[in-house]
């Protein structure tokens, strides 16, 4: 069982499954990543990296949450813009609406202009062997594709 904000219990789920959005936004010049994922899967992801207890979006939340989560996507989530491998940088997360999930954001900016983005994605495949992690690539809110990664499949390239 885990624990929600409101400490009422949580059913553990049977399926593991992330969702992260890029988008590219020409007038902003900037590449914004959000990523959608399980908390208590998050959580079991990060125990890698520090305490076991983060107890992440909770009132009693480990002071080190946000650093380690940053730390954890720059590790599992690489960018190459034409050609180029680019650092992200995380800005922070949020509860989903359910309170199950967690929004985590990052962004690449400045950033003038995308032919071809190579996308590396391995988040919670060193955790559960079934993970998917759904990936949709858009700019200026116009599709670039959408793409599943599995353990075994975690590169794709998209153009634009």
């Amino acid at each position: 069982m885990i624990s929600s904000l409101s400490h009422e219990p949580l059913l553990v789920h049977d399926f593991h499954l992330s969702k992260t959005d890029i988008h590219f936004k020409t007038h902003q010049q900037a590449l914004q990543v959000t990523v959608h994922a399980f908390i208590d899967d998050m959580e079991l992801a990060l125990r890698a990296y520090g305490d076991s207890e983060l107890k992440l979006l909770q009132n009693s939340e480990h002071e080190s949450a946000d650093s380690l989560i940053g730390t954890y996507l720059v590790e599992n989530i690489h960018l190459r813009i034409n050609g180029h491998e680019q650092d992200l940088y995380y800005l922070g997360k949020e509860a989903s609406d359910d309170i199950e999930g967690v929004y985590c954001y990052l962004e690449l900016a400045p950033l003038s202009q995308i032919n071809e983005l190579e996308v590396s994605l391995t988040l919670l495949t060193e955790v559960f062997d079934d993970q998917k992690n759904i990936i949709s690539v858009k700019a200026d809110n116009k599709s670039k594709g959408f793409q599943v990664f599995t353990l075994e499949k975690t590169n794709r390239t998209f153009s634009f």
